[in-house]
């Protein structure tokens, strides 16, 4: 399964807006292939995208928070992820890939996520 997700590297947007104490982040918009993504991802976020067949999947990983996500995108109809799938907390995280996490590549961890989308 590992060899299914193609590593892409897509243009990416920050998106925030201007409230009177200040700038708020909102997440990223990607493009890849005139498409264009919503990715309504946190500060410290580590995104990886990558392709199978006509779907971009985008890994975000966030250790001091300790949630990895992956969401699903097909085609260039929609803005937001037709599906996803979170692992929040570490205990839940280590369960899933075990002790060395961390030093997993991010092709590794999006593959054994991409099994878990419904």
């Amino acid at each position: 399964m590992l060899t299914i997700l193609k590593d892409i590297t897509p243009a990416i947007k920050v998106r925030y807006h201007y409230r009177h104490h200040g700038t708020v982040f909102n997440g990223i918009t990607i493009k890849h292939m005139e498409n264009r993504y919503y990715l309504p991802f946190g500060q410290n976020d580590t995104v990886h995208a990558f392709q199978f067949g006509v779907g971009t999947y985008v890994l975000n990983i966030n250790e001091s928070k300790g949630y990895i996500g992956l969401n699903s995108y097909m085609g260039g109809r929609e803005h937001n992820p037709i599906n996803s799938v979170y692992l929040h907390g570490t205990q839940e995280i280590k369960e899933k890939f075990g002790d060395q996490w961390k030093n997993m590549e991010p092709t590794r961890i999006a593959a054994v996520l991409f099994g878990c989308l419904s």
